[in-house]
Formats: structure tokens, sequence, C-alpha cells
């Protein structure tokens, strides 16, 4: 419903905003094939991100009866992660004592913000000051991946694989900052009890909700609001009402709860990306919050939670990996594939939880995780067994180190993939480079769950705690999420207004990522925060 394109544009006008899927805001003299390549070599995420926009041109559309089978099975599909995910809505277990059930009557106690996350009784302070960095440097590293992409180097830095870590690290703060336990909770029935016992007066749920929406909203339905004008302004619509519907998707945050739907609509009237095309990821995180609240009695009730850590991650890459695989190679549907893959919330929901469950290991005042990903240890209670400060800081250098490398891989990967299919004529380079871009994206959750927790032990040890606690990386951290929804409007307004079409120069890029810090903040200051008092009263 945000099919989007040029037509009869003036001269000015005449960018091809290609994808590697083949979706594309579309100059009728440019064959579908080659600007699909030509995106492929390294106009990258954002030529996807601005593709997104138009439907589904391009990609095969599964029609009944003809294609009952393949449409059963992705339905089949479709269905199968929604139930496996309903687990965690699960009110008790088998084998869990009966007092746990308990946790479903989230009632009472005033939870504080975030910033003032405290773990449960007996177990101090857990230190999150190093993640407000963090965030900041992975917000950053999504920007600089868009504007790379759209710069002279034309080099894709795989930024979509840092958005994994925003989906644990609002699981990891949510859970420490909401599910404060009381401080007169005590069990008998050791570490498992005593947490379960700590829950039954978690959260008042309506104010959760109220805070999540005062945050988050405001911000999100402007820069929404001022991608319809940047689109209207210079494309048209196929038809009124389809920018309107994308537009009361997009303030509804209903866009990516909807995509799975685009394998049977069809092109001019998919559901696509909401119009600031960034801001899917909101939408994304918004179901993790309306369910955050129901979610408890089940994170509560887990008893050895690295395993359950460990199995989480495996259950979101597989399914992570089945919809990639399921989609490019069967549905023959890149943009389906892609973005059901990373964006559908009951997909994504499983790492939301790994988050969750790291902050309750992380906070329980009987053992301390070690790890969940290389040599994971347990700290007994006496403290035997355990890291200092200056290992754990040791721990979260190399992990970013790793991290990097990764990156640094895969981007080599696809490059390599694109220049040997070189040929118009074969997709297969094309495909190729998604699946390993998705795959990336897959298998980054429980590296960031090492990550967050050895940030949280190493105190200012280390160079990963010191660039995370800088005073220049803090502030990054804190406007955030202003300046990731608007730093891709500016690129674009900007583009259009100086007439600087694909390949900018970099100092173009250096311009508009200063921009959107200085309009990020300036949102920050004056519009989310007063709007974020006024609807909290």
């Amino acid at each position: 419903s945000s099919h989007i394109f040029l037509r009869s544009p003036p001269a000015h006008l005449k960018p091809c905003f290609s994808t590697c899927s083949a979706l594309m805001l579309v100059v009728p003299q440019v064959h579908p094939l080659e600007a699909a390549l030509q995106a492929a070599r390294g106009h990258g995420e954002l030529a996807n991100l601005l593709a997104s926009a138009r439907g589904g041109e391009g990609s095969q559309v599964l029609h009944w009866p003809e294609q009952a089978l393949l449409s059963c099975a992705v339905i089949l599909l479709l269905a199968g992660v929604a139930a496996i995910n309903s687990i965690f809505f699960c009110r008790r277990r088998a084998g869990v004592p009966a007092q746990h059930a308990a946790l479903a009557a989230a009632a009472g106690v005033p939870a504080e913000p975030p910033k003032q996350a405290e773990a449960s009784a007996g177990s101090g302070r857990v230190d999150t000051f190093a993640l407000t960095g963090l965030r900041g440097l992975a917000a950053l590293h999504v920007a600089l991946g868009h504007y790379s992409s759209w710069s002279a180097l034309q080099l894709d830095l795989v930024g979509g694989a840092s958005m994994s870590f925003f989906y644990l690290l609002s699981g990891f703060v949510m859970t420490l900052g909401y599910a404060r336990a009381p401080a007169t909770a005590a069990s008998s029935e050791g570490p498992v009890g005593a947490t379960a016992a700590r829950g039954a007066g978690l959260m008042d749920r309506k104010r959760f909700w109220k805070n999540r929406f005062a945050r988050l909203y405001p911000s999100y339905l402007l820069t929404n609001t001022l991608g319809f004008v940047l689109f209207v302004g210079v494309t048209r619509f196929t038809t009124l009402s389809a920018g309107l519907t994308n537009f009361t998707l997009a303030a509804l945050g209903l866009n990516m709860w909807l995509y799975p739907l685009n394998a049977w609509i069809g092109a001019s009237e998919s559901e696509a990306l909401p119009l600031n095309l960034v801001s899917w990821t909101v939408q994304t995180m918004f179901f993790f919050y309306l369910a955050f609240p129901a979610l408890l009695p089940w994170l509560y009730s887990v008893r050895n939670r690295l395993a359950a850590i460990r199995l989480l991650f495996c259950l979101q890459s597989f399914t992570f990996m089945c919809f990639m695989l399921v989609g490019a190679l069967w549905v023959q549907n890149l943009s389906w594939a892609y973005w059901t893959a990373r964006a559908w919330p009951l997909g994504r929901l499983p790492v939301f939880v790994m988050g969750c469950l790291a902050a309750l290991e992380r906070a329980d005042s009987s053992t301390a995780c070690q790890g969940s990903c290389c040599c994971p240890r347990r700290q007994r209670a006496d403290g035997a067994g355990s890291l200092d400060a200056a290992a754990w800081g040791r721990r979260a250098s190399l992990l970013g180190l790793v991290y990097l490398g990764v990156l640094a891989t895969t981007a080599a990967c696809m490059k390599a993939v694109v220049n040997v299919n070189a040929s118009v004529e074969d997709m297969h380079g094309v495909t190729a480079v998604v699946l390993i871009r998705g795959s990336c994206e897959a298998f980054m959750p429980l590296l960031f769950v090492d990550l967050i927790t050895a940030l949280t032990h190493c105190g200012s040890e280390g160079a990963a705690a010191w660039l995370c606690r800088c005073a220049p990386v803090q502030k990054i951290g804190e406007i955030s999420m202003t300046v990731y929804l608007v730093h891709l409007l500016v690129l674009i307004a900007l583009t259009i207004a100086c007439q600087m079409w694909m390949p900018v120069p970099l100092w173009f890029c250096g311009v508009s990522l200063l921009l959107s810090f200085v309009l990020g903040w300036l949102l920050a200051k004056y519009f989310e925060a007063p709007c974020r008092r006024r609807l909290r009263g």
C-alpha cells in the first residue's frame, strides 16, 4: 500500500533507487535485473530500505489455487513459529511449584525507570552505564551502514547485524528496570523458588505500557509524518488511498505485523515498510513491550536460564533461516524472505526473551552468568570460580573484536559473490548476497548476550568499557533513538534538495550525519522529552 514510484519524472528526479531483491523506485528505462545487480554490487542496505517501500515489484506472488501446496507450506511455517512462541505466555509449567503461578497477578509495586534498574534484594545494583554507550555505537553502525551504501564507497557495512542487539538490550533493561523484585522477597525453594516468589508483585502493567508509549510513540509518529510528506512531495502513489493506507498502518504500528501477507497480496497492494523506513524496528519492539507483562510468569519459572538462552538462540536462528531459505529459494521472493525473517515480531520474540533471561541471570543473588557463548560457567554464592573486573573487561573487548571481524568477513564474502556473479542474466549472486547477509544477522544474538553481560561486570576495565563509558559515546547513546529515526530522512531530503544522486561524495554523507545528530538532539530535548513528561502525567 506504499507502492511508490517515479511516473514521468523531470530530468532532475531520475535516480534509480534499486535493491538486491529487485524492489525499486523504477525509472522505466532501467532493466530490473540490471538495477538489482547494481544494488548488489554496492548500493546495499540503503537501497534495500528505500526500495522496500515499493511493495513487491519483481518478486514472486503466491496465487491460489495454482500454488496451493506452496501457500499451505508458508502458512504452516508462519503458524508453527507463532505456536512455538506461545509457550512464552504459559502461566504455569509442569514441575514448577504451584506458587509460581502467582506471578500471573502482576500488581502493586511501582516500577522504576530503566536508568534506575536495580537487581533483586541481596544482589546489589547492576551497572548498566556502559550499555548506554553500546546502544549509541550500535545506532551509529546502522547509520554509517546506510550512508556508506549511498556514498562513493558503495560498501555495505552490514548494519542490520546490530538490530538483534536492540531487541536483546530492550529485554535486558526492561527486566532489570520494571520487573524489579520487592526487597522482602524470600523463599525456601532455592534460587528458582526465590526468583519466582519475588515475582508476585512485579509491576503495574498500565504504567509500564504508558511509559513505553510516551517514550517512543511521539518521535515515531512525527518522523513517519515527515516521511509521508517527503515521499508525497517527490513521488506519487499509485492512488491517494494507497498512501493513506500505509500512513494509517504506520500510525497504528502494524506494517511489520502484517508483512508476511505480502507473499499473497502482490505488488500494488503490498503492506510494505512504514514511510519512515527505519521505524520498522519500533513496530517490532512495540509488540515486545505489549507482550512483556504476560511473559514474566514464564521467565521467572525457568530453572536453567543459561540453557534456555542457548535453546532460544537455536530457535531464533532456525526460524530466521527457514524464512530466508523458503522465501528465497521456494517462494522466490527475496523481499518477503528477508523482512519476514528479521522484522516479523513473532519471529524475533525469542531474541527479546533471551535478553530478559540474561537480565534475570545477571541479577540473581545466588549465581552470576559467566557467559553463554564461550566456556560458560556459573559462579557460586561464595564467589568461587568468579572472574574479576579486569577479566570481564578483556572478555568484553575480545567479543567486540570478534564482532568486528564477523562484520568484515561478511562484507568481504558479499563483495566476492557479487564480483563472481557479474552477469545481469543471473540472479543467483543476488540471492547469495541476501542469504549471506541474513545469516550474519541470524547468528549474532548469542555474542551480544555475552557482550552485554561482560559490560555489566567489568566496570571501567578494558578498552570496550572505556569506549562505551566515554562522554561523547554516552551522549550519542542518550539521543540514539531520535538520531536513528531521523538519519535516513535527512539523507534522502538533502539528496533531493541538492540533486546529488548515488553515489554521493563522502563529505556529503558527513554533513548529513552531522545534521542528523543536531536534529536528533533537538528532537530529543525539545520534542521527545516534553511529550514524554506530558503523556506520563
